[in-house]
Protein backbone atom coordinates (compact mmCIF):
# COMPACT_ATOMS: atom_id res chain seq x y z
CA UNK A 1 0.00 0.00 0.00
CA UNK A 2 1.32 3.43 -0.85
CA UNK A 3 -0.07 5.95 2.18
CA UNK A 4 2.76 8.51 1.88
CA UNK A 5 1.32 12.14 1.76
CA UNK A 6 4.13 14.10 -0.79
CA UNK A 7 6.34 16.89 0.34
CA UNK A 8 8.28 18.74 -1.15
CA UNK A 9 12.37 18.17 -1.00
CA UNK A 10 15.13 17.59 -3.30
CA UNK A 11 14.36 14.39 -3.51
CA UNK A 12 10.81 15.32 -4.62
CA UNK A 13 12.44 17.69 -7.09
CA UNK A 14 15.01 15.37 -8.83
CA UNK A 15 11.73 13.00 -9.70
CA UNK A 16 9.96 16.31 -11.05
CA UNK A 17 12.83 16.85 -13.20
CA UNK A 18 13.28 13.48 -14.42
CA UNK A 19 9.27 13.42 -15.11
CA UNK A 20 10.29 17.25 -17.03
CA UNK A 21 12.69 15.21 -19.22
CA UNK A 22 11.44 12.19 -20.15
CA UNK A 23 7.98 11.28 -18.91
CA UNK A 24 4.46 11.63 -18.92
CA UNK A 25 1.02 11.21 -17.48
CA UNK A 26 -1.74 10.05 -19.73
CA UNK A 27 -4.65 12.46 -19.99
CA UNK A 28 -6.88 10.33 -18.19
CA UNK A 29 -4.41 11.17 -15.41
CA UNK A 30 -4.46 6.77 -14.51
CA UNK A 31 -0.52 6.54 -15.43
CA UNK A 32 2.58 7.64 -15.25
CA UNK A 33 5.51 7.03 -17.07
CA UNK A 34 9.64 8.22 -16.97
CA UNK A 35 11.25 6.05 -20.04
CA UNK A 36 14.96 6.18 -21.29
CA UNK A 37 17.27 3.88 -23.83
CA UNK A 38 16.16 0.17 -22.95
CA UNK A 39 20.35 -0.03 -22.85
CA UNK A 40 21.98 3.35 -21.89
CA UNK A 41 19.51 4.37 -19.38
CA UNK A 42 19.08 0.96 -17.89
CA UNK A 43 21.54 0.85 -14.98
CA UNK A 44 20.10 4.78 -13.93
CA UNK A 45 16.65 3.18 -13.60
CA UNK A 46 18.12 0.30 -11.97
CA UNK A 47 20.21 1.99 -9.40
CA UNK A 48 18.83 5.19 -9.18
CA UNK A 49 15.44 6.67 -9.89
CA UNK A 50 13.53 3.60 -8.93
CA UNK A 51 15.22 3.60 -5.32
CA UNK A 52 14.55 7.14 -5.50
CA UNK A 53 10.67 6.85 -6.43
CA UNK A 54 10.41 3.83 -3.60
CA UNK A 55 11.53 5.88 -0.87
CA UNK A 56 9.44 9.12 -1.63
CA UNK A 57 6.12 8.01 -3.80
CA UNK A 58 6.08 4.10 -4.04
CA UNK A 59 7.45 0.72 -4.09
CA UNK A 60 8.31 0.34 -7.77
CA UNK A 61 10.32 -2.12 -10.09
CA UNK A 62 11.93 -0.84 -13.77
CA UNK A 63 10.89 -2.36 -16.44
CA UNK A 64 11.00 -2.64 -20.62
CA UNK A 65 8.04 -1.56 -22.08
CA UNK A 66 7.77 -3.48 -25.46
CA UNK A 67 5.09 -1.37 -27.28
CA UNK A 68 7.83 1.82 -26.60
CA UNK A 69 11.20 0.26 -26.90
CA UNK A 70 12.19 1.96 -23.49
CA UNK A 71 13.25 0.94 -20.23
CA UNK A 72 12.19 2.94 -17.07
CA UNK A 73 8.95 3.36 -14.48
CA UNK A 74 5.17 2.61 -15.03
CA UNK A 75 3.01 3.45 -12.43
CA UNK A 76 -0.41 3.33 -12.04
CA UNK A 77 -1.68 4.83 -8.28
CA UNK A 78 -4.60 7.35 -9.57
CA UNK A 79 -4.66 9.02 -6.19
CA UNK A 80 -0.49 9.63 -5.86
CA UNK A 81 -0.61 10.40 -9.54
CA UNK A 82 -3.05 13.21 -8.54
CA UNK A 83 -0.86 14.56 -5.45
CA UNK A 84 2.31 14.69 -8.39
CA UNK A 85 -0.22 16.88 -10.31
CA UNK A 86 -0.43 19.42 -7.39
CA UNK A 87 3.38 19.73 -6.82
CA UNK A 88 3.37 20.42 -10.81
CA UNK A 89 3.36 17.22 -12.99
CA UNK A 90 1.22 17.89 -16.20
CA UNK A 91 -0.62 15.30 -17.96
CA UNK A 92 -1.31 14.80 -21.19
CA UNK A 93 1.42 16.34 -24.74
CA UNK A 94 3.61 18.53 -22.29
CA UNK A 95 6.52 19.18 -25.26
CA UNK A 96 5.86 22.82 -25.42
CA UNK A 97 4.16 23.77 -22.57
CA UNK A 98 6.51 21.85 -19.42
CA UNK A 99 8.16 24.13 -17.25
CA UNK A 100 9.54 23.74 -13.92
CA UNK A 101 6.96 24.22 -10.85
CA UNK A 102 7.26 27.59 -9.20
CA UNK A 103 7.60 26.12 -5.65
CA UNK A 104 10.75 24.88 -7.02
CA UNK A 105 12.12 28.09 -9.09
CA UNK A 106 11.35 30.27 -5.81
CA UNK A 107 13.41 27.59 -3.55
CA UNK A 108 15.56 28.99 -1.26
CA UNK A 109 17.21 25.62 -1.05
CA UNK A 110 20.06 24.62 -3.67
CA UNK A 111 19.53 21.38 -2.99
CA UNK A 112 16.11 21.63 -4.53
CA UNK A 113 17.38 23.75 -7.36
CA UNK A 114 20.79 21.42 -7.73
CA UNK A 115 18.26 18.14 -7.62
CA UNK A 116 15.59 19.18 -10.34
CA UNK A 117 18.11 20.04 -12.93
CA UNK A 118 19.73 16.60 -11.82
CA UNK A 119 16.54 14.70 -13.05
CA UNK A 120 16.17 17.02 -15.85
CA UNK A 121 19.70 16.72 -17.91
CA UNK A 122 20.13 12.39 -16.31
CA UNK A 123 16.47 11.70 -18.59
CA UNK A 124 17.35 14.29 -21.31
CA UNK A 125 20.20 15.98 -21.56
CA UNK A 126 23.88 14.53 -23.07
CA UNK A 127 27.88 15.24 -22.71
CA UNK A 128 30.15 14.68 -25.36
CA UNK A 129 32.97 16.00 -27.01
CA UNK A 130 33.14 18.23 -30.51
CA UNK A 131 36.06 18.23 -32.34
CA UNK A 132 38.25 21.47 -32.52
CA UNK A 133 39.95 22.88 -36.06
CA UNK A 134 41.83 25.89 -33.80
CA UNK A 135 45.24 26.59 -34.63
CA UNK A 136 46.77 25.77 -30.92
CA UNK A 137 48.18 22.19 -31.06
CA UNK A 138 46.75 21.44 -34.16
CA UNK A 139 47.09 17.69 -34.38
CA UNK A 140 46.18 16.62 -31.51
CA UNK A 141 42.69 18.93 -31.69
CA UNK A 142 42.12 17.82 -35.31
CA UNK A 143 42.20 13.74 -34.27
CA UNK A 144 40.35 13.85 -31.15
CA UNK A 145 36.90 14.90 -29.39
CA UNK A 146 38.43 17.18 -27.05
CA UNK A 147 35.80 20.36 -26.63
CA UNK A 148 33.54 19.24 -23.78
CA UNK A 149 29.97 20.35 -23.85
CA UNK A 150 27.01 19.97 -21.58
CA UNK A 151 23.58 20.07 -23.36
CA UNK A 152 20.04 20.14 -22.50
CA UNK A 153 17.46 20.34 -25.17
CA UNK A 154 13.65 21.85 -25.26
CA UNK A 155 10.89 22.36 -27.18
CA UNK A 156 9.25 24.55 -24.47
CA UNK A 157 10.46 27.97 -24.01
CA UNK A 158 9.42 28.34 -20.45
CA UNK A 159 11.11 25.64 -19.54
CA UNK A 160 13.96 26.68 -20.98
CA UNK A 161 13.69 30.40 -19.54
CA UNK A 162 13.30 28.42 -16.04
CA UNK A 163 16.85 26.19 -16.57
CA UNK A 164 17.89 29.44 -16.93
CA UNK A 165 17.14 31.12 -13.88
CA UNK A 166 18.29 28.04 -11.95
CA UNK A 167 21.66 28.61 -13.59
CA UNK A 168 21.89 32.41 -12.75
CA UNK A 169 21.07 31.36 -9.18
CA UNK A 170 23.63 28.54 -8.85
CA UNK A 171 26.49 31.11 -11.08
CA UNK A 172 26.42 28.46 -13.67
CA UNK A 173 27.94 29.80 -17.37
CA UNK A 174 25.82 28.90 -20.10
CA UNK A 175 25.53 29.81 -23.92
CA UNK A 176 22.56 32.16 -25.04
CA UNK A 177 19.89 29.63 -25.92
CA UNK A 178 18.06 31.20 -28.98
CA UNK A 179 15.46 29.15 -30.74
CA UNK A 180 16.46 27.01 -33.49
CA UNK A 181 14.19 26.40 -36.00
CA UNK A 182 13.65 22.82 -37.24
CA UNK A 183 14.88 21.49 -40.86
CA UNK A 184 10.84 19.91 -40.80
CA UNK A 185 8.30 22.21 -41.33
CA UNK A 186 5.96 20.25 -39.10
CA UNK A 187 8.13 20.16 -35.85
CA UNK A 188 8.73 23.03 -33.07
CA UNK A 189 11.41 25.35 -32.30
CA UNK A 190 14.10 24.26 -30.08
CA UNK A 191 16.20 25.40 -27.78
CA UNK A 192 19.21 24.21 -26.62
CA UNK A 193 20.80 25.47 -23.27
CA UNK A 194 24.69 24.68 -23.31
CA UNK A 195 27.41 24.83 -21.26
CA UNK A 196 31.23 25.24 -22.75
CA UNK A 197 33.06 26.90 -19.75
CA UNK A 198 35.43 24.51 -18.37
CA UNK A 199 35.17 25.91 -14.97
CA UNK A 200 31.21 25.32 -15.31
CA UNK A 201 31.40 22.05 -16.99
CA UNK A 202 33.47 20.89 -13.86
CA UNK A 203 31.58 22.23 -11.32
CA UNK A 204 28.25 20.85 -12.98
CA UNK A 205 29.56 17.34 -12.66
CA UNK A 206 31.62 17.77 -9.05
CA UNK A 207 29.85 20.24 -7.21
CA UNK A 208 26.74 21.61 -8.28
CA UNK A 209 23.92 19.00 -10.34
CA UNK A 210 26.01 15.88 -9.82
CA UNK A 211 24.59 13.76 -12.29
CA UNK A 212 23.20 9.93 -11.15
CA UNK A 213 23.33 9.16 -14.58
CA UNK A 214 26.20 6.64 -15.58
CA UNK A 215 25.68 7.46 -19.44
CA UNK A 216 26.95 10.53 -18.68
CA UNK A 217 29.14 10.11 -15.83
CA UNK A 218 31.55 7.85 -17.84
CA UNK A 219 31.87 10.20 -20.66
CA UNK A 220 33.06 12.84 -18.13
CA UNK A 221 35.22 10.35 -16.46
CA UNK A 222 37.16 9.57 -19.72
CA UNK A 223 37.52 13.42 -20.62
CA UNK A 224 39.03 14.37 -17.14
CA UNK A 225 41.63 10.88 -17.80
CA UNK A 226 42.01 11.56 -21.28
CA UNK A 227 41.54 14.77 -22.53
CA UNK A 228 39.06 13.22 -25.04
CA UNK A 229 35.61 11.32 -25.36
CA UNK A 230 35.33 9.13 -28.30
CA UNK A 231 31.78 9.07 -30.26
CA UNK A 232 29.52 6.84 -30.52
CA UNK A 233 30.73 4.62 -27.78
CA UNK A 234 28.34 2.69 -25.43
CA UNK A 235 27.99 2.41 -21.80
CA UNK A 236 29.83 -0.90 -21.83
CA UNK A 237 32.66 0.30 -23.71
CA UNK A 238 32.93 3.16 -22.09
CA UNK A 239 33.39 1.60 -18.51
CA UNK A 240 35.93 -1.12 -20.38
CA UNK A 241 38.01 2.63 -21.65
CA UNK A 242 37.88 3.20 -17.78
CA UNK A 243 38.82 -0.16 -16.40
CA UNK A 244 41.60 -0.53 -18.98
CA UNK A 245 40.39 -2.84 -21.08
CA UNK A 246 40.01 -0.98 -24.35
CA UNK A 247 42.42 1.26 -25.62
CA UNK A 248 40.54 5.15 -26.86
CA UNK A 249 42.63 5.44 -28.96
CA UNK A 250 40.91 2.56 -31.08
CA UNK A 251 38.36 4.79 -32.41
CA UNK A 252 40.61 6.96 -34.07
CA UNK A 253 42.44 5.38 -37.78
CA UNK A 254 45.66 7.42 -36.62
CA UNK A 255 47.51 7.79 -32.58
CA UNK A 256 49.50 10.82 -32.30
CA UNK A 257 53.30 10.10 -31.83
CA UNK A 258 53.16 11.68 -28.18
CA UNK A 259 50.42 9.54 -26.66
CA UNK A 260 52.37 6.26 -26.98
CA UNK A 261 49.28 4.32 -27.46
CA UNK A 262 48.47 4.84 -23.52
CA UNK A 263 46.19 7.57 -23.66
CA UNK A 264 47.32 10.72 -21.71
CA UNK A 265 46.75 13.57 -22.70
CA UNK A 266 49.02 16.31 -23.57
CA UNK A 267 51.10 18.42 -21.05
Amino acid sequence: MCEKMLKKTPEIAEICGAFIGDGWIESRKTSLYITGDITEDRPYYNEHLAKLFSKNICKIQPRELPYWSVYGLAFYKRKLIGELLELGFIPGKKNNRVRIPKWIINSKDKKILCSVLRGVFDTDGSFFCKKDYGKWRKEYRKLHHCQPRISIKVASKYLIKDIIILADKLGLEYTNPNPRKSKRSNELKTYIFEINSLRSIKNWFEKVVKPANEKHKTKYEIWKKFGFVPPFTSLDERKKILAGKINPYKYYAEVPKWSNGIGSRPK
